[in-house]
């Protein structure tokens, strides 16, 4: 019984690493959990999901791509005619199904709930930030 006791304990105390683990930071702001639905390869789309917070300097973001996807639509607000999707000082950002948001086209393999894949982020002033795409279902 001791060992199962610290067992759990040793578990527990991994518990605040692993909720950070989807979270990628760069000097100016903060990426959370990027995430896409299971589906199966040859699906034609799927929504790329996900939240950046403690934005400290406007940015945009322009470009995205991952290799399960032959390429990442970048779509930004209605009436918003630069390129890419703006990031503004002080506001927290969420890209989902609708208003600005991420699509993810020609998907070529099949995305396995729990599994994670290589994604590359592109910000006009931040640079790159290397993610991890998430395959789970809705948080």
């Amino acid at each position: 019984m001791p060992s199962r006791f610290a067992a759990c304990l040793a578990f527990a105390a991994l518990l605040p690493f692993a909720a950070g683990a989807h979270d990628y930071t760069t000097g100016k702001m903060k990426v959370l959990h990027p995430w896409t639905d299971p589906v199966p390869a040859g699906t034609a789309s799927a929504p790329l999901r996900l939240r950046i917070v403690e934005i400290q300097a406007d940015d945009r973001l322009l470009a995205a791509e991952t290799p399960v996807a032959a390429r990442i639509e970048v779509i930004p607000a209605a009436g918003d005619s630069e390129p890419g999707i703006a990031l503004v000082n002080g506001r927290d950002l969420k890209l989902g199904d609708e208003g600005p948001r991420l699509r993810l086209h020609g998907i070529n393999t099949q995305l396995f709930f729990g599994r994670e894949y290589p994604l590359n982020l592109h910000f006009a002033k931040a640079g790159m930030v290397e993610a991890g795409l998430i395959i789970s279902d809705p948080e």
